[in-house]
């Protein structure tokens, strides 16, 4: 993708997402650009394009379901549980209790796909408990109903899980590195704009 294809990507993405919409609506519009064919074929441009658009909004999709899904071979759309906050490493199959965290598709989907140390295990949606978010997160806890073991598995060697793992982080990084511009961006347009004491304070 060249530099006139990214921005032109930027300014369709900036248009189609809402910072007052939940993750859903924002998944649908993304979608409706065409999110699953470009990141079939731009994985890098898309996540970072893409990504770096919800950072700036501090807009909410669950897209990193998706980026993640891609690198593990399961279809767009799905709904995954990622490793628990503060762990990069899949929870072991026989882990009872948190497994993990996700988003708002879990409360939607009839299956879950379950990110484990030795692949994806399917799970139907009724075995996962998702506890309320804490804090400002859309992203909830997920309790599992007895341990992963008889479920079905899609086995997954380590070198494609840590390739999953680091495509992740990298799409965090530009909705973080987003996020700062944006907020950086707000601070000095206040700068520029407040005035205190008959003075710009910028």
């Amino acid at each position: 993708m060249d530099t006139d294809d990214r921005e032109l990507l930027s300014a369709s993405v900036a248009a189609a997402i809402d910072p007052a919409a939940l993750a859903g609506a924002n998944d649908a519009a993304l979608d409706a650009l065409g999110w699953d064919d470009m990141l079939a074929a731009e994985p890098i441009d898309a996540v970072a394009v893409v990504f770096g658009q919800l950072g700036a909004a501090a807009a909410s999709a669950d897209l990193l379901d998706d980026v993640v899904g891609c690198a593990l071979g399961v279809d767009a759309g799905a709904a995954l549980v990622h490793p628990p906050w503060g762990r990069a490493s899949p929870v072991s199959r026989d882990d009872t209790g948190l497994i993990g965290v996700a988003g708002q598709r879990i409360h939607e989907a009839d299956v879950v796909h379950v990110v484990c140390s030795d692949g994806l295990v399917a799970v139907p949606a009724g075995r996962l408990v998702a506890e309320p978010p804490t804090g400002d997160t859309r992203w909830a806890p997920v309790r599992v109903e007895g341990d992963l073991t008889a479920a079905e598995l899609t086995p997954v060697d380590s070198d494609t899980l840590m390739a999953a793992v680091t495509t992740a982080r990298h799409a965090l990084a530009h909705q973080l590195h987003g996020l700062a511009a944006g907020m950086l961006g707000l601070a000095r347009q206040h700068a520029v704009d407040r005035v205190q004491f008959g003075r710009p304070i910028g």
